[in-house]
């Protein structure tokens, strides 16, 4: 009996555990300095609040202003090859303005990086 439940407990135990390494939520602060656009949302200079949800390979970022969703767009997780000190926001320029392409997430090596690819229906 007590094998069995030390068993079952693994098994629990390991399944939490391979779930978690395939979804994962992260929420971080970042500043805008300049207006800059995110999957046709233009989003003013200001603070924001990041919530990134990822699977796999693909990341659900979306932008937070006050608790209200201000614009969302699906990127791709990428491996930076050195990990920053702050969040980091990178920015192209085009179409008259500074649009996203990328953010780094300060003492991680990942990111998510945005294409017009991977571009997802923009949040309000």
């Amino acid at each position: 009996m007590t094998r069995n439940l030390v068993r079952a407990a693994l098994f629990i135990f390991a399944l939490t555990m391979s779930l978690s390494a395939f979804a994962a939520t992260k929420s971080e602060t970042v500043t805008l300095y300049h207006d800059a656009q995110l999957n046709g949302k233009t989003l003013p200079a200001g603070e924001y609040t990041v919530k990134c949800d990822t699977t796999g390979s693909t990341a659900q970022v979306k932008f937070l202003k006050g608790g209200k969703e201000m614009a969302s767009a699906n990127g791709q997780v990428k491996q930076l090859s050195s990990v920053p000190d702050h969040n980091q926001v990178v920015t192209q320029d085009g179409n008259g303005g500074a649009t996203i392409s990328e953010i780094d997430f300060g003492h991680s090596n990942t990111g998510v990086s945005f294409g017009s690819a991977n571009m997802a229906t923009g949040g309000q």
